[in-house]
């Protein structure tokens, strides 16, 4: 039997940008964070590393994502997770977003203005992995 324990539930008050516009080309040839990525991960940096626990979670982790879009255009929902990992990883509340076993991701039923996006982070404790 699965149980989850919860460790956070935290907001952000952006929408990351889609995997199409995470990254672009860097002069050197390769890629660097396009400017609204960067912006994305300073404004999730303030908003949720304050409520980091003093230590990151090590064990296998369940992530719920509910994002509100800043507008009524229509928009992708299931590309904007690795900036959202990526700022869970940065503020310290996992190790490492490899740790993600499962990630559900929703559409939030209203339009935010600026946007946003609700985290439900647990640690995944699993009895019959600990048997193995």
């Amino acid at each position: 039997m699965t149980r989850l324990t919860l460790i956070a539930e935290l907001s952000i008050p952006a929408v990351p940008p889609s995997v199409n516009d995470y990254t672009e080309r860097a002069r050197n040839g390769g890629t660097i964070l396009t400017e609204r990525s960067r912006e994305f991960k300073r404004t999730a940096y303030q908003s949720i590393g304050r409520h980091a626990p003093h230590k990151p979670s090590e064990k296998r982790i369940a992530v719920e994502v509910t994002i509100y879009a800043a507008d009524k255009r229509d928009s992708d929902i299931d590309n904007r997770n690795k900036l959202i990992l990526d700022a869970l990883e940065e503020a310290q509340f996992i190790k490492n977003d490899s740790q993600v076993d499962e990630i559900h991701t929703y559409r939030g039923k209203e339009i935010v203005p600026g946007g946003r996006v609700d985290i439900v982070v647990c640690e995944i404790d699993d009895r019959r992995q600990l048997t193995k």
